[in-house]
């Protein structure tokens, strides 16, 4: 009897391990936010303000720019941000929506040879340059020249961190 009862007592502690086992790790992996509908991720793009803040921010702590030059900074990608924006509605793109396709594009934006791609493309480039430009403005010598290295270091890391096309 005596055997049977540490025999009962060990399968029991056993069966509540694999209880305990089963479980915690269900429990642990629920997720924190509800899920959402469909079988995709929905991506959001962050607000256009925090991603000035952030950007301010970022240069503010590499290039060591003084607070009157932070502020500076805030008007110029404030004032980019919202030709960006103009942009994007005159070429019938709303910013941060989800523009279908795999590149997020309209269908007649993805054509290589279609003139408003062309038309959309040169205004963002026209834009980032006039940018780049006001805001190189507002550096001293030193900042110039770190700014620059930044600008090759990004150019030889590729777009979002890749290697550049071509190099593996």
């Amino acid at each position: 009897m005596r055997n049977r009862t540490r025999w009962n007592v060990g399968a029991l502690a056993f069966v509540a391990g694999l209880g305990l086992g089963v479980v915690a790790p269900a429990s642990a992996q629920e997720p924190t936010q509800p899920p959402r509908e469909g079988h995709r991720m929905e991506h959001r793009r962050p607000d256009p303000q925090q991603m000035i803040e952030h950007r301010v921010k970022m240069l503010t702590e590499r290039l060591n720019l003084t607070p009157d030059q932070a502020a500076r900074a805030r008007e110029i990608f404030t004032k980019e941000a919202e030709q960006r924006k103009a942009i994007f509605e005159q070429a019938g793109i709303e910013p941060g929506k989800p523009r279908g396709g795999r590149d997020g594009q309209p269908p007649a934006m993805r054509q290589g040879d279609d003139p408003r791609r062309d038309a959309f493309r040169s205004e963002m480039r026209k834009l980032h340059e006039q940018t780049e430009k006001e805001f190189v403005s507002i550096l001293d010598k030193q900042q110039k020249d770190k700014f620059e290295g930044m600008k090759k270091e990004r150019k030889e890391r590729g777009p979002r961190g890749k290697a550049p096309r071509g190099r593996k």
